[in-house]
């Protein structure tokens, strides 16, 4: 009921542009003593909003293995989703806020392989918001990881069959990770790094219990999103 009349609503998202020529067509309720009736309208669906996404990258150029934020911005209050790609590979998606005078999504990447990438940020309006979707481009270039030096020593050498000795690994001051000591392929352990004053220090006690000469290693992998490369140390160990 709708006071002085009747009423029948419905709910329609035309995805197509130009004029609808739409009508309504009443068929009354039978023993009503009604005729049926139509009643029709043109109605113009216009184009929608143009819309623009503007990407970029922080940082950029990014070295080899630290993280870049990817950052997408969008029309002011609009609402929808915002694809990143990097070429045709699908990175992931990101989650529309406000941020001032435009809303924008963004998303934390490191990147596996060197060299330049070319990236998308693809913006799809919310169904219903009348806007266009956009997209983004921008290209990322990867640097190399920063080359680092392992140096790898033993606090006696040659060592007595049966004694104590430490090994030490010496890697990049401020540098976080692992350091893997190994005996040949054998792996002995691994050592945490500590702050060693001009250079960052890992340490690993062993008694050898065979003599001869052991070829030693100590390799250094860098944490993640540090930007820096792996490395080897050597050492020959004399164990009389």
């Amino acid at each position: 009921w709708g006071g002085s009349y009747n009423r029948a609503t419905f709910d329609r998202i035309f995805s197509t542009q130009g004029v609808h020529a739409l009508s309504a067509e009443f068929v009354p309720a039978t023993g009503s003593g009604l005729a049926p009736s139509t009643g029709t309208l043109s109605l113009t669906v216009n184009p929608p909003t143009p819309t623009s996404t503007s990407l970029t990258a922080s940082p950029n150029p990014v070295p080899f293995g630290s993280v870049t934020t990817l950052e997408a911005r969008v029309p002011q209050a609009s609402n929808g989703t915002v694809t990143f790609k990097d070429g045709a590979t699908v990175l992931g998606t990101g989650v529309i806020t406000w941020g001032g005078s435009y809303n924008r999504a963004t998303f934390d990447r490191i990147f596996s392989t060197q060299g330049v990438h070319a990236l998308s940020a693809e913006f799809v309006p919310a169904t219903g918001s009348g806007l266009a979707p956009s997209t983004g481009a921008l290209s990322l270039t990867v640097s190399p990881p920063t080359p680092t030096t392992t140096t790898l020593t033993a606090s006696t050498n040659p060592a007595l069959a049966g004694a104590l000795v430490t090994l030490e690994a010496r890697v990049p001051q401020a540098s976080n990770g692992n350091v893997t000591f190994k005996d040949g392929a054998t792996v002995l352990g691994t050592g945490v790094i500590t702050w060693g004053g001009s250079y960052n220090r890992a340490t690993f006690d062993r008694i050898f219990s065979t003599q001869g000469v052991h070829a030693l290693s100590a390799e250094f992998v860098p944490a993640t999103g540090s930007g820096l490369a792996p490395s080897t140390g050597t050492l020959s160990l004399t164990v009389n």
